[in-house]
């Protein structure tokens, strides 16, 4: 079983750049800010749902959406303009190697994810 921490991270290592983690206990979604207002990355996490996994794939989501972004692979979909689930994700095969080692980086930097368990 992973260790579990006590303390929230408050930064998550994306890119070779640290981006701050906010908490939210009014809000179940998620968000992101490539740059915000200090030029640092942030990440925004509701909380307002207490499941553990569901808070933890919502962070997921946000990391692997902030990478993808800040490697310039989202586009907007001109047949979506203004809907933010319209997004496209376009990248190759070369890219998704680079980018598993992004996602595992992140996670390492906010204790997610543990080499040592596979």
């Amino acid at each position: 079983m992973a260790k579990r921490h006590n303390k929230r991270p408050t930064s998550v290592n994306i890119n070779s750049r640290q981006w701050k983690l906010i908490y939210r206990p009014d809000s179940s979604a998620g968000s992101f800010n490539t740059y915000s207002d200090n030029g640092q990355g942030k990440i925004e996490i509701g909380l307002k749902w207490k499941d553990p996994s569901y808070r933890t794939n919502l962070l997921l989501h946000e990391i692997i959406e902030a990478i993808l972004t800040d490697d310039m692979k989202r586009w907007k979909d001109p047949a979506g303009y203004g809907d933010e689930n319209r997004m496209i994700f376009l990248f190759d095969h070369d890219y998704l190697c680079s980018f598993a080692d992004k996602v595992a980086a992140a996670l390492r930097s906010v204790g997610v994810l543990n080499d040592g368990v596979i």
